[in-house]
């Protein structure tokens, strides 16, 4: 039966239904492809029983159909599958033997999941590298660079952001001197693009593939870098288009962090692609981590090699309750409406005296005849403001004199001493409503919501930098910084500034005299010299690339980024510090992802030159619940998920590229969605033959009233 067809009956009864032949919502795969001569052993009722990843292998029973049972309806393999997505395992002691003259050498012994690696890559086979941040993973991207110009062919090197294009374009231009020429391609710059290893972001190569670019026939090799970017939802489709268009000869190395179904997305790729797909992963971690929280001055391990500590986590608990018993209580403001004078006020002991005397003697208070006992007004409570008029400084008289002058209503704003905040009069946490009367009928009045002023915005800041200046400060004690003097923070030796100075000098040279005066020209370049970076999305290209550059060369000590830079750009360092543990994705804010976290904080640690790395998280005056931070740091990262969604762009850039012969169709038929789908098509084709079964046991409901047949 051909796809797409519209007939409502099945004239051969050992066909399958084609209501059985669940083709995902979309669109099957393209005819073409299950015909092909490769895979020529795979009919279209055995592609049915697949798992994910999976395809039929033998075709003896190529033509026997299932037959349902009266009885239960049960799958029973018929076939043996073949495996797209394959775990490496290979005995890594005959790695000298099998690479008798490598494409490039290293100056240090590989790790095991290196060497069967590279031993994928010599063999030209796809390969998917699943470790942690700076285990090693660039090892294997370098040796297929090697390998390409070695074989006189030319690699694409993909990237999620543009930092990192930028750092890999500096990295491999002194690895590859030689050897072969490297070359750049994003939305700022364009350099060499005729080279023969290529870095350029993935919606480049998108580009480049639509629109048939030539260059491509010369393409032996694709390294996708940061491959678990795939889960981004804006961005994720374009790793999908990339890998379904590229054409079958070119073979890939997929660079991902530690995902639980690395193994379903590599099986998605091989059948795609209709090539075995060798998965490599390792959870060795070079340099351990260490995971501080930094609460009040005190510096809290809560996670090492040996797991979690959640004594360590109730003693920052312990000091965050002492802090707050220790805190003195803020004043709470009510406002008070008096339809007849206020007066029995009485002045405290001290004659004309200030309003921090004390009101509302002990007449007043046991009368309830007197307004303001009637109202609950209290001794103690301070009067404020009348009628909005702040009274703070004026003597008991003025106020007296003030409210006998102002009409009826009257109104007085009290302040309740946390001291005399009786449960009745306070009402609980969160100031509540409180019952007051006018003329002698009850009502509502609104408490003042706030006990003091919200703090300005330079004393926020002002906190901040107190916060960061005692992390400095433990830093410096345990000599995990070079040198601090707070406030005047100054890391940079004389010989470094004058290296900033003649960098920076050079590498601005690029830009007009207007643009060496902008703000952030001239403020990059002065905490440069101190040390200090800034790296984030507002900065001109040309001094995000200045910073990155003096950062790896290590010019820069302390470096302020925001979460691109850190999650992308392999630069690790001695420690990383979170300001927050939440962020806000562009619709709420919410705790960082554990594959966020682990991302970013994986940065810590250089390899070879710090036994452990060192993650600090600022707390500040309030700590997270152990629930979300145990959650953060242990949980395992989020499974890669399709993102394929059909675009305008997409549609129009298939139009106008229409030489390609790509329709809508074969991109959604071969898409890791679909592949999704086809994992539950088996399931789904049993049920559906199970309750097609069921329906058509039921007998036969003839209605008296109706036609015999009706539709």
């Amino acid at each position: 039966m051909a796809d797409g067809g519209e007939h409502q009956d099945n004239p051969n009864p050992n066909q399958e239904p084609e209501t059985l032949q669940i083709r995902g919502l979309f669109a099957c795969l393209s005819s073409d492809e299950d015909s092909s001569d490769e895979e020529a052993e795979t009919d279209e009722e055995s592609e049915g029983d697949q798992v994910i990843g999976n395809v039929d292998e033998d075709s003896e029973n190529a033509a026997e159909k299932e037959k349902p049972s009266t009885t239960k309806v049960a799958k029973t393999p018929k076939h043996r599958q073949k495996e797209w997505a394959i775990d490496d395992t290979w005995d890594v002691s005959g790695f000298a033997d099998e690479i008798l003259d490598p494409a490039l050498t290293f100056p240090f012994e590989l790790d095991t999941f290196q060497k069967r690696a590279v031993r994928r890559v010599e063999r030209s086979e796809h390969i998917m590298v699943a470790a942690h941040t700076s285990a090693g993973k660039t090892v294997v991207a370098e040796y297929a660079i090697a390998h390409a110009m070695r074989h006189g062919m030319r690699t694409i090197y993909t990237s999620p952001i543009k930092a990192l294009s930028n750092q890999k374009f500096h990295e491999f231009s002194k690895r590859f001197e030689g050897i072969g020429s490297v070359g750049i391609v994003t939305g700022d710059v364009s350099v060499n693009p005729e080279a023969s290893c290529v870095i350029m972001t993935t919606e480049i190569l998108r580009s480049m593939l639509y629109r048939g670019d030539k260059g491509l026939s010369q393409v032996k090799w694709v390294v996708f870098d940061e491959v678990h970017y795939v889960n981004d939802a804006d961005r994720g489709v374009v790793w999908e288009e990339v890998i379904i268009l590229l054409a079958a000869e070119v073979s890939f190395v997929m660079l991902s962090a530690t995902v639980p179904n690395y193994r379903e997305f590599a099986g998605w790729v091989g059948r795609t692609k209709r090539r075995p797909v060798y998965t490599v992963t390792t959870n060795y971690r070079p340099t351990p981590l260490r995971h501080r929280l930094s609460f009040r001055g005190h510096d809290i391990s809560i996670l090492d090699t040996d797991g979690f500590h959640p004594e360590a986590f109730h003693q920052a608990k312990e000091l965050l309750n002492e802090k707050v018993k220790q805190a003195p209580k803020a004043a709470r403001r009510v406002s008070v409406t008096f339809e007849s004078r206020p007066f029995g006020m009485t002045p405290g002991k001290n004659e004309g005296g200030t309003t921090e005397g004390y009101l509302v003697e002990k007449v007043n208070h046991n009368d309830p005849s007197k307004p303001a006992g009637r109202l609950g007004v209290k001794p103690g409570w301070i009067v404020v403001a009348v009628n909005g008029e702040d009274v703070v400084g004026q003597s008991l008289d003025q106020v007296q004199q003030l409210s006998k002058e102002a009409s009826l209503p009257v109104t007085l704003e009290f302040e309740v001493p946390p001291a005399r905040m009786e449960a009745g009069a306070a009402g609980a946490a969160g100031y509540p409503l409180v019952e007051k009367h006018r003329g002698g009928q009850p009502q509502k009045l609104q408490t003042l919501p706030r006990s003091a002023p919200p703090p300005s915005r330079e004393s926020r800041e002002r906190t901040e930098t107190q916060r960061l200046q005692a992390l400095l400060r433990t830093l410096e004690g345990e000599s995990r910084l070079p040198a601090t003097d707070m406030p005047n923070l100054d890391v940079c030796t004389a010989e470094e500034k004058s290296k900033v100075h003649t960098f920076l000098k050079s590498s601005f040279e690029r830009l007009s005299e207007a643009d060496r005066v902008l703000p952030q020209v001239c403020r990059v370049e002065e905490l440069a010299k101190k040390g200090i970076g800034i790296h984030h999305g507002g900065l001109l290209p040309v001094v995000k690339e200045a910073v990155e550059i003096m950062f790896s060369r290590g010019l820069v000590k302390i470096l302020f980024a925001t979460e691109t830079f850190a999650m992308g750009v392999n630069m690790p360092a001695r420690s990383v510090i979170f300001t927050s543990w939440t962020k806000h994705d562009g619709t709420q804010r919410r705790t960082l992802l554990p594959s966020e976290y682990t991302q970013m904080a994986g940065r810590a640690g250089r390899r070879g030159l710090d036994t452990e790395g060192h993650v600090y998280i600022l707390c500040g005056d309030d700590l997270p619940a152990q629930k979300q931070i145990t959650g953060m740091m242990t949980n395992k990262a989020e499974p890669l998920n399709s993102r394929f969604r059909i675009t305008f762009a997409m549609i129009l850039q298939l139009k106008r590229f229409s030489q390609s012969g790509v329709r809508v169709e074969d991109l959604l038929g071969r898409s890791f969605l679909e592949n999704a789908r086809a994992m539950r098509r088996p399931e789904v084709r049993r049920d559906l033959a199970c309750r097609t079964e069921q329906l058509g046991s039921l007998p036969t409901v003839q209605c008296i009233f109706g036609e015999p047949h009706m539709e």
